[in-house]
């Protein structure tokens, strides 16, 4: 995931789910870092719903693999300015 720089997100908007292309970080105990401008659709829909999936696609093209991986996080409020919003997802456990 290191390598990748954008990935899909999907968020609940009430009646329906939003998915875009969003840029990201993630550091060494895997927690992702979104960010995003003031005012944007997702903040509301994240401080309403906080489950969210990151969808990432591979292509290796030496082995002509597609690769399709799915994660589901937690997002919290990282901190606001007074032109950004940063969000961490933690993952969540899918073991009961």
């Amino acid at each position: 995931m290191e390598d990748l720089k954008v990935a899909g997100i999907a968020t609940s908007g009430g009646d329906h789910i939003r998915i875009r292309m969003m840029h990201y970080a993630v550091d060494d105990e895997f927690n992702v870092y979104l960010s995003s401008m003031k005012g944007d659709p997702k903040i509301a829909q994240l401080t309403i719903n906080s489950s969210v999936s990151l969808f990432y696609y591979i292509y290796i093209e030496t082995a002509r693999v597609n690769l399709y991986l799915l994660f589901f996080f937690h997002a919290s409020l990282e901190k606001r300015s007074a032109s950004r919003t940063i969000f961490t997802l933690a993952l969540k456990s899918t073991l009961t």
